[in-house]
């Protein structure tokens, strides 16, 4: 179901313009909680106890990395989707890949250029 939000939302948002920060935030934040459980760190006595608290502590995250004065209305929806597909093919446990995609990847700089 939430993947199939995430699909539409960029589909939308491909036919607009620029996306707000809270919208790419929280598409950004979705995704990385899916990378999360898929590397198998959601649960008791893992990164994250919870879907939910994975979800606020990425939420928290992203508007750490995106802030909104230098990305709400300027989050192009195709770079966002190139942050997205690098989230995804992410390796799990490989600190300098999660490190590329975090800081290099997904930076503002990459993010917000509209």
């Amino acid at each position: 179901m939430r993947r199939a939000l995430l699909c539409v939302l960029l589909a939308l948002a491909g036919c607009g313009g620029p996306l707000s920060q809270p919208a790419a935030r929280d598409l950004a934040t979705a995704r990385s909680c899916d990378w999360v459980a898929k590397c198998g760190e959601i649960g008791s006595g893992k990164s994250y106890a919870s879907r939910d608290a994975c979800e606020v502590g990425q939420r928290n995250d992203w508007n750490n990395r995106w802030s909104v004065g230098k990305c709400d209305g300027k989050v192009i929806p195709s770079d966002l989707d190139l942050g997205l597909k690098a989230i995804d093919s992410t390796s799990c446990g490989n600190a300098l890949d999660i490190l590329n995609t975090v800081y290099n990847k997904c930076s503002e700089a990459n993010v917000c250029k509209g």
